[in-house]
């Protein structure tokens, strides 16, 4: 369960305190002060971003690589370019590309869509698990 920094907004109480709510209760009850039962608000706090770590890599899973530190993602930004922000011009013209490629080959290979290829694939797997057979599902087309 997250725990959040509440601040009474009644200007008599103020208080501040340590919290532990469900998402679910805060959409269904609001913040409350548990002290007075004030409306209370979260309390942002600055944050900041290291980069990757052993704890807590970074994963780019569309070229299969994991990066532990930021020279091993600067190395590679070096040699292959750099990752785009996914809002990025560039970026989005060039998945669209690659989205149109693939929507036009699993046409190609007797499919509806993208979509219908993928519910195949996942059916086909799934089909295979419930038998207990751990080859990989290959790619149609």
């Amino acid at each position: 369960m997250p725990v959040y920094m509440e601040r009474c907004l009644d200007p008599e109480c103020g208080i501040e305190q340590e919290t532990y709510w469900k998402l679910a209760d805060i959409e269904e009850h609001g913040h409350r002060c548990e002290e007075c039962g004030g409306p209370a608000s979260n309390v942002l706090f600055p944050t900041v971003q290291s980069g990757p770590t052993d704890t807590h890599p970074f994963r780019v899973d569309q070229i299969g690589k994991t990066f532990t530190t930021k020279s091993q993602l600067r190395e590679y930004e070096g040699k292959h370019g750099v990752f785009h922000d996914p809002k990025d011009k560039e970026w989005r013209d060039h998945y669209d590309h690659v989205r149109n490629l693939a929507e036009d080959r699993s046409k190609e290979a007797g499919f509806r869509d993208l979509n219908h290829r993928r519910e195949y694939t996942k059916k086909e797997a799934e089909k295979k698990r419930a038998v207990g057979d751990s080859t990989p599902v290959p790619h149609v087309g």
